[in-house]
Protein backbone atom coordinates (compact mmCIF):
# COMPACT_ATOMS: atom_id res chain seq x y z
CA UNK A 1 0.00 0.00 0.00
CA UNK A 2 1.25 3.52 -0.79
CA UNK A 3 0.27 7.15 -0.41
CA UNK A 4 -2.19 8.28 -3.07
CA UNK A 5 -3.47 11.68 -4.17
CA UNK A 6 -7.11 12.72 -3.82
CA UNK A 7 -8.16 15.56 -6.13
CA UNK A 8 -10.59 18.03 -4.61
CA UNK A 9 -13.51 19.46 -6.57
CA UNK A 10 -11.57 22.75 -6.37
CA UNK A 11 -9.00 22.86 -9.17
CA UNK A 12 -5.45 22.93 -7.87
CA UNK A 13 -6.32 21.54 -4.42
CA UNK A 14 -5.46 18.00 -3.26
CA UNK A 15 -5.31 15.74 -0.22
CA UNK A 16 -3.28 12.62 0.57
CA UNK A 17 -4.51 9.19 1.60
CA UNK A 18 -2.83 5.99 2.73
CA UNK A 19 -5.28 3.34 1.62
CA UNK A 20 -8.63 4.43 3.11
CA UNK A 21 -6.95 6.63 5.73
CA UNK A 22 -7.08 10.39 5.21
CA UNK A 23 -3.80 12.11 6.09
CA UNK A 24 -3.52 15.60 7.54
CA UNK A 25 -0.87 18.06 8.65
CA UNK A 26 -0.86 19.28 12.25
CA UNK A 27 -0.16 23.04 12.25
CA UNK A 28 0.27 23.85 15.92
CA UNK A 29 -1.48 23.38 19.26
CA UNK A 30 -4.40 25.70 20.03
CA UNK A 31 -3.71 25.87 23.77
CA UNK A 32 -3.33 29.47 24.84
CA UNK A 33 -4.17 30.90 21.41
CA UNK A 34 -6.33 34.01 21.72
CA UNK A 35 -9.94 33.51 20.66
CA UNK A 36 -9.98 29.70 20.66
CA UNK A 37 -12.02 29.31 23.85
CA UNK A 38 -14.49 31.92 22.65
CA UNK A 39 -14.95 30.05 19.39
CA UNK A 40 -15.39 26.68 21.09
CA UNK A 41 -18.12 28.19 23.26
CA UNK A 42 -20.02 29.34 20.17
CA UNK A 43 -19.36 26.96 17.31
CA UNK A 44 -22.09 28.52 15.14
CA UNK A 45 -20.00 31.58 14.30
CA UNK A 46 -17.45 31.86 11.50
CA UNK A 47 -14.11 30.42 12.61
CA UNK A 48 -11.74 33.37 12.51
CA UNK A 49 -9.11 31.63 14.65
CA UNK A 50 -6.75 30.31 12.01
CA UNK A 51 -3.13 29.73 11.13
CA UNK A 52 -1.18 29.82 7.87
CA UNK A 53 -1.41 26.70 5.71
CA UNK A 54 1.60 25.72 3.57
CA UNK A 55 1.05 24.83 -0.06
CA UNK A 56 2.78 22.39 -2.37
CA UNK A 57 5.25 23.59 -4.97
CA UNK A 58 5.53 21.12 -7.79
CA UNK A 59 4.21 19.60 -10.97
CA UNK A 60 0.64 18.35 -10.56
CA UNK A 61 1.56 15.11 -12.37
CA UNK A 62 4.03 14.00 -9.67
CA UNK A 63 2.32 14.89 -6.39
CA UNK A 64 2.64 11.37 -4.95
CA UNK A 65 6.41 11.51 -5.48
CA UNK A 66 6.72 14.45 -3.07
CA UNK A 67 5.81 12.32 -0.03
CA UNK A 68 8.35 10.22 1.88
CA UNK A 69 7.50 7.50 4.38
CA UNK A 70 8.59 8.19 7.96
CA UNK A 71 7.11 5.21 9.86
CA UNK A 72 4.47 2.91 8.36
CA UNK A 73 3.70 1.36 11.76
CA UNK A 74 2.62 4.80 12.97
CA UNK A 75 1.25 5.85 9.57
CA UNK A 76 3.47 8.93 9.47
CA UNK A 77 4.80 10.54 6.30
CA UNK A 78 6.24 13.87 5.19
CA UNK A 79 6.03 16.16 2.18
CA UNK A 80 9.60 16.97 1.14
CA UNK A 81 11.01 20.36 2.11
CA UNK A 82 11.79 21.31 -1.49
CA UNK A 83 8.10 20.85 -2.36
CA UNK A 84 6.79 22.91 0.55
CA UNK A 85 6.03 26.64 0.26
CA UNK A 86 7.74 27.18 3.63
CA UNK A 87 10.92 25.37 2.62
CA UNK A 88 10.36 22.94 5.51
CA UNK A 89 9.07 19.37 5.39
CA UNK A 90 5.34 18.98 6.15
CA UNK A 91 4.57 16.07 8.47
CA UNK A 92 1.48 13.99 7.66
CA UNK A 93 -0.42 11.70 10.03
CA UNK A 94 -3.89 10.14 10.16
CA UNK A 95 -6.54 12.84 10.44
CA UNK A 96 -8.25 10.97 13.28
CA UNK A 97 -5.16 11.39 15.49
CA UNK A 98 -5.24 15.20 15.48
CA UNK A 99 -6.99 16.88 18.40
CA UNK A 100 -6.91 20.41 19.86
CA UNK A 101 -4.64 21.58 17.07
CA UNK A 102 -4.76 23.64 13.92
CA UNK A 103 -4.64 21.31 10.92
CA UNK A 104 -5.22 21.00 7.20
CA UNK A 105 -6.35 18.09 5.06
CA UNK A 106 -6.26 19.95 1.74
CA UNK A 107 -3.26 21.60 0.11
CA UNK A 108 -3.17 24.08 -2.75
CA UNK A 109 -0.70 23.21 -5.49
CA UNK A 110 1.55 25.58 -7.43
CA UNK A 111 2.26 23.98 -10.80
CA UNK A 112 5.86 23.63 -11.89
CA UNK A 113 8.96 23.45 -9.71
CA UNK A 114 11.33 26.19 -10.82
CA UNK A 115 14.06 28.39 -9.43
CA UNK A 116 11.80 31.41 -9.25
CA UNK A 117 9.31 29.61 -6.99
CA UNK A 118 12.10 28.29 -4.80
CA UNK A 119 13.69 31.72 -4.42
CA UNK A 120 10.35 33.40 -3.80
CA UNK A 121 9.27 30.84 -1.19
CA UNK A 122 12.64 31.06 0.52
CA UNK A 123 12.33 34.86 0.71
CA UNK A 124 8.73 34.85 1.94
CA UNK A 125 8.04 36.02 5.49
CA UNK A 126 4.24 35.96 5.23
CA UNK A 127 1.71 35.33 2.46
CA UNK A 128 -2.02 35.74 1.87
CA UNK A 129 -4.23 34.59 -0.98
CA UNK A 130 -7.70 36.21 -1.33
CA UNK A 131 -9.65 32.96 -1.01
CA UNK A 132 -12.59 34.51 0.85
CA UNK A 133 -12.05 31.96 3.60
CA UNK A 134 -9.50 31.00 6.24
CA UNK A 135 -6.40 32.47 4.63
CA UNK A 136 -7.91 35.96 4.51
CA UNK A 137 -9.59 35.68 7.92
CA UNK A 138 -6.32 34.49 9.42
CA UNK A 139 -4.64 37.62 8.05
CA UNK A 140 -7.15 40.02 9.56
CA UNK A 141 -9.09 40.88 6.41
CA UNK A 142 -11.03 44.16 6.70
CA UNK A 143 -12.80 45.79 3.76
CA UNK A 144 -15.51 48.09 2.45
CA UNK A 145 -17.16 47.84 -0.98
CA UNK A 146 -14.83 44.94 -1.76
CA UNK A 147 -15.41 41.97 -4.05
CA UNK A 148 -13.67 38.62 -4.42
CA UNK A 149 -13.86 35.58 -6.65
CA UNK A 150 -11.81 33.11 -8.65
CA UNK A 151 -11.02 32.11 -12.22
CA UNK A 152 -9.02 29.41 -13.96
CA UNK A 153 -6.26 29.95 -16.49
CA UNK A 154 -4.81 26.76 -17.94
CA UNK A 155 -4.59 24.34 -15.02
CA UNK A 156 -4.21 26.99 -12.32
CA UNK A 157 -6.98 28.58 -10.25
CA UNK A 158 -6.46 32.18 -9.16
CA UNK A 159 -8.35 33.95 -6.38
CA UNK A 160 -8.76 37.74 -6.53
CA UNK A 161 -10.00 40.71 -4.52
CA UNK A 162 -10.68 44.32 -5.46
CA UNK A 163 -12.54 47.34 -4.02
CA UNK A 164 -14.44 50.17 -5.71
CA UNK A 165 -17.74 52.03 -5.78
CA UNK A 166 -17.32 54.65 -3.05
CA UNK A 167 -14.91 57.27 -1.71
CA UNK A 168 -13.96 54.99 1.20
CA UNK A 169 -13.68 51.61 -0.50
CA UNK A 170 -10.65 49.53 0.54
CA UNK A 171 -9.36 46.13 1.63
CA UNK A 172 -6.47 45.32 3.95
CA UNK A 173 -4.52 42.49 5.57
CA UNK A 174 -2.18 42.09 8.52
CA UNK A 175 1.14 40.59 7.39
CA UNK A 176 4.20 39.65 9.40
CA UNK A 177 7.48 41.48 8.79
CA UNK A 178 11.11 41.15 9.80
CA UNK A 179 11.46 43.88 12.43
CA UNK A 180 15.22 44.23 12.06
CA UNK A 181 15.89 43.77 8.33
CA UNK A 182 14.82 44.95 4.88
CA UNK A 183 11.27 44.04 3.79
CA UNK A 184 9.50 44.09 0.43
CA UNK A 185 5.82 43.96 -0.42
CA UNK A 186 5.19 41.44 -3.21
CA UNK A 187 1.85 41.67 -5.05
CA UNK A 188 0.68 39.44 -7.88
CA UNK A 189 -1.74 40.99 -10.38
CA UNK A 190 -3.62 39.68 -13.42
CA UNK A 191 -2.32 41.21 -16.62
CA UNK A 192 -5.73 41.38 -18.31
CA UNK A 193 -7.14 43.70 -15.63
CA UNK A 194 -7.84 47.22 -16.85
CA UNK A 195 -10.63 49.83 -17.15
CA UNK A 196 -14.22 48.56 -16.92
CA UNK A 197 -17.82 49.78 -16.78
CA UNK A 198 -20.14 48.93 -13.89
CA UNK A 199 -23.61 50.40 -13.35
CA UNK A 200 -22.92 52.94 -16.12
CA UNK A 201 -19.78 54.19 -14.33
CA UNK A 202 -16.38 54.06 -16.08
CA UNK A 203 -13.73 52.78 -13.68
CA UNK A 204 -9.96 52.70 -14.06
CA UNK A 205 -7.70 50.58 -11.88
CA UNK A 206 -5.63 53.29 -10.17
CA UNK A 207 -4.93 52.88 -6.47
CA UNK A 208 -2.67 53.57 -3.52
CA UNK A 209 -1.04 51.06 -1.22
CA UNK A 210 -0.55 51.90 2.45
CA UNK A 211 1.71 50.33 5.06
CA UNK A 212 -0.09 51.06 8.32
CA UNK A 213 -1.01 54.76 7.92
CA UNK A 214 1.75 55.49 5.40
CA UNK A 215 0.84 55.94 1.72
CA UNK A 216 3.91 54.30 0.27
CA UNK A 217 3.14 53.17 -3.31
CA UNK A 218 0.70 53.62 -6.18
CA UNK A 219 -0.25 51.25 -8.97
CA UNK A 220 -2.16 51.34 -12.25
CA UNK A 221 -3.46 48.18 -13.92
CA UNK A 222 -4.09 48.66 -17.63
CA UNK A 223 -3.92 45.32 -19.46
CA UNK A 224 -0.12 45.18 -19.10
CA UNK A 225 0.30 41.45 -19.73
CA UNK A 226 -2.81 39.98 -21.32
CA UNK A 227 -3.78 36.55 -19.97
CA UNK A 228 -0.72 36.40 -17.71
CA UNK A 229 -0.11 37.00 -14.05
CA UNK A 230 2.68 39.39 -13.15
CA UNK A 231 4.48 40.22 -9.93
CA UNK A 232 5.52 43.58 -8.50
CA UNK A 233 7.99 44.04 -5.65
CA UNK A 234 7.69 47.27 -3.65
CA UNK A 235 10.59 48.26 -1.44
CA UNK A 236 9.30 49.12 2.06
CA UNK A 237 11.13 51.93 3.89
CA UNK A 238 12.81 50.44 6.94
CA UNK A 239 11.25 53.01 9.27
CA UNK A 240 7.83 51.48 8.48
CA UNK A 241 8.85 48.08 9.86
CA UNK A 242 11.55 48.74 12.46
CA UNK A 243 10.63 47.08 15.76
CA UNK A 244 7.35 45.69 14.41
CA UNK A 245 6.19 42.09 14.17
CA UNK A 246 3.51 42.88 11.59
CA UNK A 247 2.06 45.70 9.49
CA UNK A 248 -1.30 46.43 7.88
CA UNK A 249 -1.18 46.44 4.08
CA UNK A 250 -4.10 48.44 2.69
CA UNK A 251 -5.26 48.84 -0.93
CA UNK A 252 -7.30 52.02 -1.58
CA UNK A 253 -8.82 53.41 -4.83
CA UNK A 254 -7.63 56.93 -5.67
CA UNK A 255 -11.22 58.19 -5.93
CA UNK A 256 -14.82 57.05 -6.41
CA UNK A 257 -14.30 56.21 -10.11
CA UNK A 258 -11.20 54.08 -9.62
CA UNK A 259 -10.72 50.52 -8.42
CA UNK A 260 -8.08 49.01 -6.10
CA UNK A 261 -6.88 45.68 -7.46
CA UNK A 262 -7.54 43.01 -8.38
CA UNK A 263 -4.93 41.45 -6.21
CA UNK A 264 -4.39 37.70 -6.58
CA UNK A 265 -1.65 37.28 -3.96
CA UNK A 266 0.30 39.40 -1.48
CA UNK A 267 3.46 38.59 0.45
CA UNK A 268 6.08 40.20 2.61
CA UNK A 269 9.55 39.09 1.52
CA UNK A 270 13.13 39.76 2.59
CA UNK A 271 14.38 39.88 -1.00
CA UNK A 272 13.16 41.39 -4.29
CA UNK A 273 14.88 38.53 -6.20
CA UNK A 274 17.09 41.12 -7.91
CA UNK A 275 15.01 41.05 -11.07
CA UNK A 276 13.35 43.85 -13.04
CA UNK A 277 11.65 41.76 -15.70
CA UNK A 278 11.73 38.00 -16.14
CA UNK A 279 9.07 35.44 -16.99
CA UNK A 280 7.80 33.24 -14.19
CA UNK A 281 4.28 31.76 -14.47
CA UNK A 282 3.48 28.24 -15.56
CA UNK A 283 2.24 27.19 -18.97
CA UNK A 284 0.92 23.65 -19.26
CA UNK A 285 4.23 22.56 -20.77
CA UNK A 286 6.18 23.79 -17.74
CA UNK A 287 7.55 27.00 -19.24
CA UNK A 288 7.22 30.22 -17.28
CA UNK A 289 5.09 33.26 -18.01
CA UNK A 290 4.75 35.65 -15.02
CA UNK A 291 6.31 39.09 -15.46
CA UNK A 292 8.16 40.54 -12.49
CA UNK A 293 8.68 44.24 -11.88
CA UNK A 294 10.43 46.18 -9.16
CA UNK A 295 9.20 49.47 -7.69
CA UNK A 296 10.55 51.83 -5.07
CA UNK A 297 8.37 53.37 -2.39
CA UNK A 298 6.20 56.36 -3.23
CA UNK A 299 7.62 59.49 -1.65
CA UNK A 300 5.13 62.27 -0.89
Amino acid sequence: MSVTVYNSRIDGQIAYQYGPIVLAAELGNVDGVSGVNEYISNETKIDSVTTDVPYIVGNSNNLDKYVDTVDTSKLTFKIKAENSSTGKAIELKPFYEIHHSFYTVYFNVGNGVNEYDKRLNSATIDRVEPDGQQDELGHGLASKNSNNGSFTSGTKTYYWRDAYGSDNAYFQYSLEVDKSNKNYLFVRYWGSDGPFIKNNVNYTRDFYIYIDDNKFAEQTLNNEKMNNAYDVFYEIPEEYTNGKDSVTVKFVPKNSTTCAGGVIEARITNDDLKCVKITADYNDNGTLKIWIQKKSALRT
